[in-house]
This record gives C-alpha cells, structure tokens and sequence, in this order.
C-alpha cells in the first residue's frame, strides 16, 4: 500500500472518530434535561448539528475534498426555556442568544426551521432573525410554540451551513399521573336558596397535589335544555385560557352567572363541571357538581301506567313520592285506576324519588320502579309513563319505599301502610283507632264474669 494510501485511511478514521465523538455530545445535550421545578430554568448550548448526509455517494477520489471556509464559526448560540417541562400544547417560551466570539464583526441571518416534534413557532411569528454583531457584542430573542407529543422536542436555529438544536421535554401527564389524582377540584354555591331573579354564585376550590404547577386548567360545564344547569362561560381564567397553580397549593375562586331561564320551573338550579387542560383530554379529569334551590312554584304530578301485553290490567300500581334520595317523608301517593292513571295533586316544584308498588311481584319496569323524577311546570306533554310488562315469575329487582312513620305511626299520613306478612289479606283501612283500649275492657269484663260465677257456687254449696 503506498504512503498516500495509508494517510488517506489515516485520515478517514480521524474523521469516523470525531464524528462518533460528535454524536456523543449531541445525546448527551438531547438526554440532559433537568425536571426539578425548584432550579433555575435550564439553558442549553449546543454545537452545530453535521447537515445530513445526501442519500447517494460521492466516487472515490485520490485527494480528499477541501472543506469551504466556515465564516460563521465565532457564533455562539443559547437557549433558556421559562420552565423545566411542558404538557403536550402548553405554551412553550425559550429565549435564544447569538453571540460573537470572535474578533471580526458578524452580520448574518438566521432563522428557526420545522422538524418533525420540534417546538414549533405560533403562527404569524417571524421564522427569520437578522444578526449584525461587532465582537464580543450578543442579541436575544424571544420565541414561543407549542409541541404537541409528549417527549423530548427541539427547538432548532440555524445560520448558514450551521444548525443548533435545543432540546425540551414534554410530559404525557403531569407527574405522569392522571389528572384526577393531581387535582382535586370542588365546587359549592355560596348559597342554599336562591330567588329567581338572583345571580347565582360558585366558589371553586382547586388544589394541586403534584410537584409540577399545573397550566391552562379550564371548566367544561353539562349543560342542555332544559335542565337548569350553568354553563360555565364568562368564568374568567376558568373559561378563557386557563388557570395556572403552583405546585402543592390551593386557589379559590369565585364565579357568577345569570340564573338560568328553566331554574324557577324546576325549583332547582345546578353546577356540574369537568376540570382539565385546555385541549388536552386525559380521560380522568377531575369532576364536580352542586345544586341550590330556587323554591316557589308548584306543579301537579300525574302520569299514567302503561303496557304493551293486551289484556292485562294496570289498576293497582300504587305511585309514591319521597324526598330526593328515597328518603322520608312521603310527599305523594295515588294507586293508579282501571286505565293506569295516577295524580298526586299540588306540590312544591323540585326533585324526587319515585317508587312504584305493583299488585303483585310479576311485573318488569322498563326503567326499574326506583326512578329520581321532576316535578316542574310547562311541562312538555300531559302525564308521566311508566312502562310495565308482565313476567312469568317473581321480579327480583323490585324495590321497596321507605317504611315512613307518619302520626300514630307505619300508616299514618306521611308515612307507609304497612306491608302485608305471612298472607293475602287486604291491608286495613287506617282510621286513628287504638286496639289497645278496648282489648284492656275485655280482659276486665272476663275477670269480673268470672269472680261472680265463683261467688254463687260458693253460696249454692253453703
């Protein structure tokens, strides 16, 4: 092998090893990324990446190439991002630095190229940036963006053949947990009863429980007509881009909005949100709810038992409203007639229980015979349907209302008839008579009766 041969190997292992070494440094920039939200914002410096290699190669040439004159090699390049880490479509901010190092001034242009994950600029922002430096003299700028996959994204600068790269990290999650288990979220309105034309008020509660500040938190509120629900718009940070809180800490805040249109015919007005990052759907966000009432109007309740199996009868459904819940006291009762029907009169506008008591325990409600119903004016349509099918055999679903204790006890008004034990017999007609009275006169009379029958034997036998 001749002498030019061997310095021509020689020197293409030179360049294989630095460019190895090269590579090295770029991993290491790319891997070194601190997570520690109590130290500084990193800055991150970077050499110039090698521009990728074309896909076909140069032939073989006896005398290598001569590479042209880097006249940018004095330029310096920094970035620091505002934080440590992002979640995916946060708001990214670096401040980049060009510096010359040099003793010759430097006048060049820069600017931020796309990659595939990089931190990509927001739109309208400029993607050039105009460098004229005298020695040792520096510029800043600011640049923002957005990634959005989670990992290790880039933001890159380059100025002429030279390309800097610095890299950020951008978590799935926040402490990679869901968010339901970093944010607990509460919402109460300030107050239990409000009048119609009031302007309801809920205070949010909303406490951090990671180690990473929490971004871009907004309220999405359930609301469809026409449930009295709030909407969860106008509600400030809550509703616009988002509230920021720190890490292991609480906000409170306070939010109002019209009472809605439909909360005075439903007695009732409610606030049930779900809690996340703007944009981001972690599918364990957060959720919480409230209600107040808005007390003042009454509405009949009436309705109708309703069958699809000819034949059958539907008289004998006894309809029974408790208080929300299925708690006592009973506040309505009526046994549906021959065509099903039922009514329960006059009451207070709001939110209920409904049990329904078949004749017997052959029958399967559609929707059970334990339903939450409201009783609300304007309402669409003339009566409340329960559908009904007869079974074969028992129905053990059936549930039984709450064993009420009215005046003079199971049975009085407000209260439940007891149920049947042990028989078929019909239940007793509740009159307020006491049993107790007359059975002590009885028991009396039969002493007496027997004192004097002893009394004559005795004088009969002297």
């Amino acid at each position: 092998m001749s002498v030019r041969s061997n310095r021509t190997m020689a020197r293409l292992g030179l360049a294989v090893t630095a460019g190895l070494l090269g590579l090295a440094t770029v991993t290491a920039v790319a891997t070194a990324d601190p997570t520690d939200p109590s130290s500084p914002p990193p800055t991150s410096s970077s050499e110039p990446e090698a521009p990728p290699s074309s896909s076909t190669e140069n032939p073989p040439s006896s005398e290598p190439e001569t590479p042209p004159a880097d006249e940018l090699k004095d330029l310096r390049v920094t970035a620091t991002f505002d934080q440590p880490s992002y979640l995916p479509d946060e708001k990214i901010t670096a401040t980049v630095t060009v510096e010359n190092t040099g003793a010759e001034p430097v006048t060049t242009s820069g600017s931020f190229p796309s990659h595939a994950d990089m931190v990509e600029l927001v739109p309208d922002e400029d993607p050039t940036m105009d460098v004229t430096l005298d020695a040792g003299a520096s510029v800043t700028r600011e640049v923002t963006g957005a990634v959005a996959a989670p990992g290790t994204a880039k933001l890159y600068v380059r100025f002429g053949q030279r390309e800097f790269s610095f890299p950020v990290k951008v978590t799935r999650k926040s402490d990679d947990r869901p968010l339901n288990t970093v944010l607990a979220v509460s919402t109460e309105f300030t107050k239990d009863t409000y009048a119609k034309d009031d302007t309801p008020t809920v205070r949010v509660t909303l406490t951090n429980k990671g180690h990473l500040p929490l971004t871009s938190i907004v309220a999405t509120c359930e609301h469809r007509e026409p449930f009295p629900n709030l909407t969860g718009e106008d509600w400030g940070e809550l509703s616009g881009g988002g509230m920021t809180i720190p890490a292991d800490s609480t906000k409170v805040v306070e939010v109002t909005e019209a009472m809605p249109a439909t909360a005075y015919d439903h007695g009732y007005v409610r606030v049930d949100c779900v809690f996340g990052q703007s944009g981001v759907d972690y599918g364990a966000n957060p959720r919480a709810s409230d209600e107040a009432a808005v007390p003042g109007q009454s509405a009949v309740f009436h309705g109708q038992i309703t069958t699809n199996d000819v034949g059958a009868s539907i008289s004998g459904f006894r309809v029974i409203l408790t208080q929300k819940g299925g708690g006592c006291p009973i506040v309505g009762e009526d046994t549906s007639d021959v065509a099903g029907r039922f009514s329960l009169g006059q009451l207070p506008v709001g939110q209920y229980d409904m049990f329904v008591v078949p004749p017997d325990k052959h029958w399967v409600f559609k929707y059970g015979n334990h339903v939450p119903v409201d009783v609300i004016t304007n309402r669409d349509g003339d009566s409340y349907l329960i559908w009904v099918y007869r079974g074969i055999g028992d129905n053990p679903s059936l549930e039984q209302p709450p064993a009420c204790g009215g005046p003079g006890g199971p049975g009085g008004p407000g209260g439940n008839p007891p149920a049947p034990q042990g028989g078929t017999l019909p239940d007793l007609a509740y009159t307020g008579a006491s049993l107790v009275l007359p059975g002590l006169a009885g028991m009396v009379a039969l002493l007496l009766g027997g004192g004097a029958l002893l009394l004559t034997r005795r004088r009969r036998a002297g």
